[in-house]
């Protein structure tokens, strides 16, 4: 069942048309019996397949380096946020102790 599924995306995506306009099956096995593998043809394949896990690879480095950045700017402004509330809660308390003590 799988091999049927893995092949019949491989026709729709490797498949190619004749200058007939007649639809060819995609064979990775040489139709020659001498041969054991048509090696241009899976070779363009597997250049392929390489290309797009190449791109998606990059891609997704690039989205987690930007996660990152987001993650360290919003630390950062949550951590300056904090130290501004320490203070000003410091800077009441003083006041309220001011106030309380008469000094």
């Amino acid at each position: 069942m799988f091999k049927a599924i893995v092949l019949l995306n491989a026709q729709n995506q490797y498949g190619y048309v004749r200058n007939d306009l007649s639809h060819t099956q995609v064979h990775f096995f040489a139709l020659n019996p001498n041969k054991s593998v048509n090696f241009p043809y899976l070779t363009s394949v597997l250049a392929d397949l390489k290309d797009q896990d190449n791109r998606f690879n990059k891609t997704q480095n690039l989205s987690l380096f930007a996660l990152l950045i987001a993650a360290i700017s919003l630390t950062v402004s949550i951590a300056d946020k904090v130290s501004a509330f320490e203070k000003s809660l410091e800077s009441t308390a003083e006041l309220v102790k001011q106030t309380f003590t008469g000094k």
